[in-house]
């Protein structure tokens, strides 16, 4: 409880896992513009070369570890889809820190890299940011994912940043109460 009544905490890192970003991918391709509804039926596939090691995919998922589980074809809900990602955003550094010191924590949401600018408003090439192209210098753009945040979660981002919406990217993790 040392911290200010105003104090608040960065982490200029990313929160990137490939396994999870892939599967955060394939619900935005066939989510499309719909909102996400418990009801909504996807359909996942593990996809070797974008979805890191199967091992993590089988985990996410809630399958099993066995050589012979299959990894295509894997049928979820969106209360499935939901769960997933609230989990994800309780665990991570952000929140946990946000829950322990009792102020907000700026950082990335899961599934999201960063990187340092290579333009930069204050030309400090040390700032970073969650790639979205062509702001900051870029070539990704990780924008989509912000917004699938933002619409189907309510996440809210820091707006210190070139981006009226997203700012660097980074988004608010605050106490849970």
């Amino acid at each position: 409880m040392a911290f200010a009544r105003g104090a608040m905490s960065i982490v200029w890192g990313c929160n990137w896992s490939r396994p999870y970003f892939d599967i955060l991918n394939q619900t935005m391709q066939q989510l499309g513009s719909k909102s996400l509804e418990d009801k909504t039926q996807f359909e996942f596939s593990w996809r070797q070369g974008t979805g890191g090691h199967v091992y993590w995919f089988k985990k996410i998922m809630g399958l099993p570890d066995d050589p012979k589980t299959v990894t295509k074809g894997i049928k979820k809900d969106g209360k499935f889809v939901r769960e997933m990602v609230v989990k994800y955003l309780r665990d991570t550094y952000m929140q946990r820190l946000a829950d322990l010191t009792s102020r907000c924590v700026i950082g990335g949401v899961p599934g999201v890299g960063s990187d340092y600018d290579e333009r930069s408003e204050n030309k400090e090439p040390c700032l970073s940011n969650i790639p979205m192209a062509p702001l900051y210098g870029m070539t990704d753009n990780m924008r989509h994912v912000l917004n699938f945040y933002a619409t189907h979660f309510g996440v809210q981002f820091s707006r210190d940043g070139a981006d009226p919406k997203f700012g660097r990217g980074f988004a608010l993790f605050c106490p849970e109460l």
